[in-house]
């Protein structure tokens, strides 16, 4: 038996996929959204604030992340 703490866990190949973070613009949704462009996934943000979603869309598309805000 092996411990579980020496279990890893897998996750399903999530490049291409899309995600809607919502609170993209700041806070959790923001670090969500940078975890989903790290799997390679397309991002689309939702939240309150235009200008703040624009600008980590912007951000995250310079990283050659596809982005919609």
């Amino acid at each position: 038996v092996t411990p579980a703490s020496a279990v890893r866990p897998t996750f399903p190949d999530l490049r291409g996929k899309a995600v809607l973070v919502t609170g993209g613009g700041r806070g959790l949704g923001r670090i969500a959204a940078d975890h989903f462009a790290r799997q390679s996934m397309r991002v689309a943000l939702a939240g309150r604030d235009a200008a703040r979603l624009s600008l980590a869309c912007s951000e995250l598309a310079a990283q050659g992340t596809e982005c919609l805000a």
